[in-house]
C-alpha cells in the first residue's frame, strides 16, 4: 500500500469538498436556490426560503425550510452524531418531525423510537433529486455531487459482504474518517441487536473510529467482561482487532 493510501483523507476534487458536513449543507442550499422545485417531493412543500444555521429557537438546525406557515428542520451528518441535548432539543420543538439527512447506512442505526420522531433521509437521494432538475447548473452539479455520495454509500455497503461476494470490499477502502464512523456505528447497532453490549465512537485526543462490544465472562455479571473492539490509528486503515477484560463498561451508555 502506497504511502498515500495509508493516511486519511485520500478524496480529491469534489469528493475533498463533501467530506465535510458544512459543504454539504451550502451545497444543497445553492442547488434549493438555484431551484426549490425537488423539496416538494421531500417535504410536502415548495420553500421560499432556504436557511443555513438556523436561529436558536429553530435549534441551529443545518438548513431550516420554509414557505408561509410551513417550515422543516434538517440536520446534516457524515460522520458525527448528534449529543442528547441536541438531539432532545429536536425532538421537543413543535410542529412536523425534523429530517436527519446522512449517509445511507446510518439510517440501519435509528431505533423504531427514532423513527417515530425522525424523517430520515439519504443524502445521496436527496441531492438526486436536482439531477433531473430543469437548472442546467444545478443538474450537472447535482449529478456529480450524488456520484460521490452514492460512492461512499457503496463503499460502507462493501465492508460488510462476505468475502466470497463479488461486491465485498477491504476496510482500507474507508479512506476517510466519517465513512469508518459510519461503519463502527451500524458494527454496533448489529452487535446491540443481537443482545451484546456494544458502543462506538472515536478515540479521546485523535478522534479516530472505535468500536467496542463486551460480553460478560462466565458466571459473571457485565462488571467483569470480555471486551474485543476495532480500533484505527492514523496511518493503519485497516482496523485493529484487539481483545482484552474490562471491568463495568457501564460508563459507556451514560
Amino acid at each position: 500500500m502506497s504511502s498515500q493510501m495509508n493516511h486519511w483523507g485520500r478524496g480529491r476534487g469534489l469528493s475533498r469538498l463533501l467530506a465535510r458536513e458544512t459543504n454539504i449543507s451550502d451545497l444543497i442550499q445553492f442547488l434549493s436556490d438555484r431551484d426549490p422545485s425537488p423539496w416538494a417531493e421531500v417535504v410536502g412543500f415548495v420553500p421560499d426560503e432556504i436557511k443555513r444555521e438556523g436561529s436558536k429557537t429553530e435549534n441551529y438546525a443545518d438548513l431550516v425550510l420554509k414557505s408561509g406557515s410551513d417550515s422543516a428542520a434538517v440536520e446534516v451528518k457524515l460522520g458525527h452524531s448528534m449529543s442528547k441535548e441536541q438531539q432532545a432539543a429536536y425532538e421537543s420543538r413543535p410542529g412536523r418531525s425534523p429530517y436527519l439527512a446522512a449517509l445511507s447506512f446510518d439510517e440501519g442505526r435509528l431505533t423504531e423510537t427514532d423513527k417515530e420522531l425522525w424523517q430520515f433521509l439519504s443524502l445521496s437521494n436527496l441531492v438526486g433529486k436536482w439531477e433531473q432538475s430543469n437548472d442546467e447548473l444545478a443538474r450537472l452539479l447535482a449529478r456529480e455531487a450524488a456520484t460521490v455520495l452514492r460512492d461512499w454509500d457503496d463503499m460502507i455497503s462493501g465492508v460488510f459482504e462476505p468475502p466470497t461476494s463479488s461486491q465485498a470490499l477491504p476496510l482500507a477502502i474507508l479512506g476517510e474518517k466519517f465513512l469508518a464512523r459510519v461503519v463502527t456505528r451500524r458494527i454496533a447497532v448489529d452487535l446491540s441487536t443481537a443482545g451484546k453490549w456494544a458502543w462506538a465512537g472515536v478515540t479521546s485526543g485523535g478522534g479516530l473510529p472505535i468500536v467496542q462490544a463486551w460480553t460478560p465472562i462466565h458466571g459473571e455479571t457485565i462488571d467483569r467482561a470480555f471486551i474485543a473492539e476495532i480500533r484505527w490509528s492514523s496511518n493503519r486503515l485497516r482496523g485493529e482487532l484487539r481483545f482484552g477484560v474490562d471491568f463495568d463498561p457501564r460508563h459507556r451508555f451514560k
